[in-house]
């Protein structure tokens, strides 16, 4: 799999939000969790059977697939990364409000 294009936007908050690029691919890789936004755009989480499954089959390793859990990345049509949100393992992003708002 080719690294996922990422704004300049979502770069930033993926270092505000303390996360690493790595967990960024592991939801964009695995993310099985996808709700629609505005203008043609999707939200991607991981589940928590999927990250399951990950640490399980694909031997990643257990501490990135955890905190990949914790972030939600919304892509735009084209598939870049246009900014990364901090959720809740317990929460889906289908709590996201319109707008963007929580």
């Amino acid at each position: 799999m080719q690294p996922p294009i990422i704004t300049t936007h979502a770069r930033q908050r993926l270092q505000q939000r303390g996360s690493r690029f790595r967990e960024l691919v592991i939801v964009i890789a695995h993310g099985d969790i996808e709700i629609p936004a505005r203008n043609g755009c999707r939200y991607i989480q991981l589940s928590n059977r999927e990250a399951s499954r990950l640490c399980r089959d694909e031997q990643l390793n257990v501490s990135d697939v955890d905190r990949a859990q914790r972030i939600i990345a919304l892509l735009d049509q084209e598939g870049r990364v246009v900014t990364i949100l901090k959720g809740n393992r317990t929460r889906r992003a289908s709590a996201i409000r319109p707008g963007g708002r929580r």
